[in-house]
């Protein structure tokens, strides 16, 4: 496995704002009900960015994950399975609910892959802080190997809608805490 073949966290953002400007409609005419939203976004948005980025998706939860990114199963070890991935490319969490988020993210650090995503959605500049600082200290307690800034990223995307669009928000972990990063247009 080469690393210029690995998705960065910015590969990421680029098909993710492209996927979610196709959709934004649909996402936000579901906004308010969840188990809709969340079909759209594990149905089609997640599958769609995966395609964009030359991955097969994955989600029907894969070992309790929402949803996996991967570029080839194991047909030699496993021909009768469908879900027997080489290795996980891009691990993915989908949370509603704010405060199930600390709990997503616990679980996303027990995962080797070369990128985690986390999307969630807010209500504030405080809730975001708040919850962006939970992150660090369970990331932080979590790199036993110090590679999750270099080798084994982490992202995290939030969703608001304070108006008819929603806004998204990205934060990449570097160095013991979370940057901003700006998704494309």
């Amino acid at each position: 496995m080469e690393s210029q073949s690995l998705i960065t966290p910015q590969k990421f953002l680029h098909a993710f704002a492209l996927t979610t400007a196709q959709v934004h409609n649909e996402l936000t005419d579901l906004w308010f009900n969840s188990p809709l939203y969340t079909g759209i976004m594990r149905g089609v948005v997640l599958p769609r960015i995966a395609a964009t980025l030359g991955l097969q998706s994955w989600s029907k939860d894969y070992y309790y994950l929402d949803t996996v990114f991967y570029r080839e199963k194991d047909m030699l070890h496993f021909p009768e399975h469908l879900t027997n991935v080489k290795y996980i490319e891009v691990a993915l969490e989908h949370e509603n609910v704010l405060s199930g988020t600390a709990q997503e993210m616990n679980k996303l650090q027990l995962f080797n892959a070369p990128l985690k995503v986390l999307i969630t959605y807010d209500r504030t500049d405080s809730q975001r802080t708040e919850y962006l600082k939970k992150y660090e200290a369970i990331i932080h307690s979590a790199d036993i190997f110090g590679d999750i800034s270099t080798t084994r990223r982490q992202l995290v995307i939030f969703g608001r809608k304070p108006s008819e669009k929603i806004e998204w928000s990205a934060y990449v972990y570097q160095n013991e805490g979370f940057t901003s990063e700006k998704l494309p247009s």
